[in-house]
């Protein structure tokens, strides 16, 4: 997992980069579509390496002159030094026909010499943290909805020209680069069909009446308690008679102290003469008579529970 690998700077750095190309994208569909029409998730893969490297380059197609030498020589003939045995106007002729002739035999010598240098480029590179290496998005859209002539609401999808163009929307929004691998998808998907807002109120009915059941329960407990418990137990409790409490009370001893027979003790009081307890089938005949309501809600919710009970017995059966 790339994400657990990263810090925790480094992950908000990833979750705010992903957050900014969202409303990027979100701003731009809900100007489209209308508000609540889209669902956005980005995910960016980023790269948080630093990399140094020096890279050095030749191009043998591209070459540059280094150095560059030209060099002319020129040759030229010996001295003319006459010829031996002749003397006069004669010698003087003759010597100046081979001065001629030998003016003509001039030599010249050129050389180039030309040094060539392939083309070198040095390139120092400091790499940066956090580089972006590709962006994946995911676009949800939905459709459009109308009345039929019954009044009933019916969804249309967005056909593939529709979702062309959202897909050079999200394009713009995120600078698509391809060369860095990033991927749009778009699906078009009803968001408020009927049978799914059926669905979901069913379920949301499901669950509440499974974690009410509980309470309900405690709830009933409560209510018998106070309905039904509460006024038996003030029937059945006794009252002392109205009178005057008597103060003496004789205490009889054996002993060196002799008897206490005849004092007075304050604050104490005779116990109330013992009466027999009510029969409990007439107490609750006697209490649903006296609040009929209240034993009727009863015996409803009693038979509800039971016929709830039962139907879960079975199903688990």
């Amino acid at each position: 997992d790339a994400t657990g690998s990263l810090s925790s700077s480094q992950l908000s750095y990833q979750k705010n980069l992903e957050q900014y190309y969202k409303r990027k994208i979100q701003s731009m569909l809900g100007n489209a579509l209308g508000p609540d029409k889209a669902i956005v998730r980005v995910t960016a893969d980023i790269d948080f390496d630093r990399i140094d490297f020096s890279e050095e380059r030749y191009d043998p197609d591209t070459v540059a002159i280094r150095s560059e030498q030209k060099i002319l020589e020129t040759v030229s003939a010996p001295a003319a030094g006459g010829i031996p045995g002749i003397k006069g106007g004669l010698a003087d002729k003759l010597q100046g026909n081979l001065e001629q002739k030998q003016a003509g035999k001039l030599k010249q010598k050129k050389k180039d010499i030309t040094n060539y240098e392939i083309t070198r480029s040095e390139r120092h590179v400091n790499g940066s943290i956090g580089k972006l290496k590709r962006l994946s998005v995911g676009v949800l859209v939905d459709g459009t909805y109308s009345q039929d002539k019954a009044g009933k609401e019916v969804y249309t999808p967005r056909n593939a020209e529709e979702l062309k163009k959202l897909q050079q929307i999200v394009r713009a929004a995120i600078g698509f680069n391809e060369d860095r691998g990033d991927e749009i998808s778009i699906v078009n998907m009803a968001f408020n069909s009927p049978a799914a807002e059926e669905k979901s109120i069913s379920t949301i009915m499901d669950t509440g009446m499974r974690f009410a059941k509980p309470f309900s329960n405690l709830i009933l407990a409560v209510l018998f308690i106070f309905l039904v418990i509460r006024p038996l137990l003030n029937r059945f409790i006794l009252k002392p008679e109205p009178g005057r409490s008597e103060n003496k009370l004789a205490l009889e001893g054996e002993g060196e102290a002799g008897a206490l027979e005849g004092q007075e003790v304050p604050g104490l009081e005779a116990p109330p003469p013992f009466q027999p307890l009510p029969n409990a089938h007439d107490e609750l005949r006697e209490l649903a008579s006296d609040y009929p309501e209240r034993a009727a809600a009863l015996v409803k919710i009693w038979l509800r529970e039971k016929q709830d009970s039962e139907g879960e017995d079975l199903a688990s059966a």
